[in-house]
């Protein structure tokens, strides 16, 4: 086997560690996860903040939007931008954790009051964990968005996974999840 671009020879002597965790939860589960996502992205933050924009982009704005993100946007990943249906100021943060911290989403939290209050009515906040709402930590950053006029909306865990089902690329590209569908046959011999 010829090695060209990413492809790798398939032999255990020139297969990454990854590759081989990839494979071995293929074999086991066919379903996306988390695991799937980290044994498929080098750089799961960034690789997270990429997919968040895709997915907030096709459930928001039909895919059409064109989003403006300053370098280290504080607070939130774009710019605020008026969502069509509701005509609310909208943006998103988001975080990829191991374990939750609350701390973090304060900060963001915090700079996001800062620089977009009076411009940002609801705060989308994806993250690949579930935050518990009855946490006091939890409670005083939404206090604190509420005093500032902004509502916070979490997306987090299962909830992203299932909008992540629904679209076959993000699927592909971020959780190495291909969809052979009617459609892609479809497509391939027309």
């Amino acid at each position: 086997m010829e090695e060209t671009g990413r492809d790798f020879k398939d032999t255990k002597k020139h297969r990454t560690r990854r590759h081989k965790k990839m494979d071995a939860l293929s074999i086991k589960n066919n379903n996306v996860t988390w695991a799937h996502f980290e044994a498929v992205n080098q750089s799961t933050q960034t690789a997270f903040e990429n997919m968040c924009r895709l997915l907030f982009n096709r459930y928001f704005f039909d895919r059409k939007a064109l989003f403006h993100s300053n370098p280290n946007n504080p607070g939130v990943e774009i710019e605020p931008i008026i969502e069509p249906k509701g005509g609310k100021r909208i943006s998103f943060q988001a975080k990829y954790f191991t374990k939750v911290n609350y701390q973090k989403i304060k900060r963001s939290v915090e700079n996001t009051i800062k620089y977009y209050s009076g411009q940002l009515d609801i705060y989308y906040f994806y993250c690949n964990k579930n935050l518990k709402t009855t946490c006091v930590s939890y409670k005083n950053f939404v206090a604190l968005l509420s005093d500032a006029n902004i509502e916070f909306k979490p997306i987090n865990n299962e909830t992203i996974l299932d909008q992540v089902l629904y679209d076959p690329i993000i699927s592909s590209t971020f959780f190495g999840h291909h969809q052979l569908t009617i459609e892609w046959f479809n497509e391939r011999l027309t």
